[in-house]
């Protein structure tokens, strides 16, 4: 698990996870009385929102807690994954969470930006597997190469 290897680390919590958008945005998800975040823990079972208890059933072969719904569904709990998820939702409600959010958003991945904007590269124009290794592999070079010589007029300059 990526988090818990940050959290071995000392590192903070600031990167989302799969469901981060809906679990923040998606209204029914987070009405829904069996909202896995808004659980609270009563003994070995959970009380939903509306104050229906979640049966405990038994521990799965992934290591996660099985729950019994009122309407008879099974519901996977994994304690620990949702606590990195509180911490990371809380982080990233802060100011700073909010400032690292924009920056990422306007933020292009480093060579993949110098490759669309200065050498207009937007898609592949070969056909099979080949074909378009060899075209990135083209392209790479030339994305080096085009470094070697920046770097080599700022020393000569």
């Amino acid at each position: 698990m990526n988090y818990r290897y940050l959290k071995f680390n000392d590192m903070k919590l600031y990167q989302k996870y799969g469901m981060y958008s809906k679990d923040t945005h998606d209204k029914k998800r987070i009405n829904d009385p069996y909202f896995t975040h808004k659980l609270i823990k009563n003994g070995d079972d959970y009380v939903g929102t509306n104050g229906d208890r979640l049966k405990y059933l038994y521990k799965n072969n992934r290591g996660n807690d099985v729950y019994l719904l009122p309407s008879g569904k099974r519901k996977e709990i994994n304690k620990e994954n949702i606590g990195y998820q509180k911490e990371v939702i809380k982080n990233l409600s802060s100011p700073l969470g909010i400032e690292l959010r924009m920056q990422r958003s306007i933020q292009v991945e480093g060579a993949f930006g110098v490759l669309k904007t200065a050498f207009g590269f937007r898609r592949f124009r070969r056909r099979h597997t080949q074909n378009v290794r060899l075209e990135l592999f083209l392209v790479a070079i030339g994305y080096n190469l085009s470094k070697y010589h920046n770097k080599r007029y700022r020393i000569t300059h």
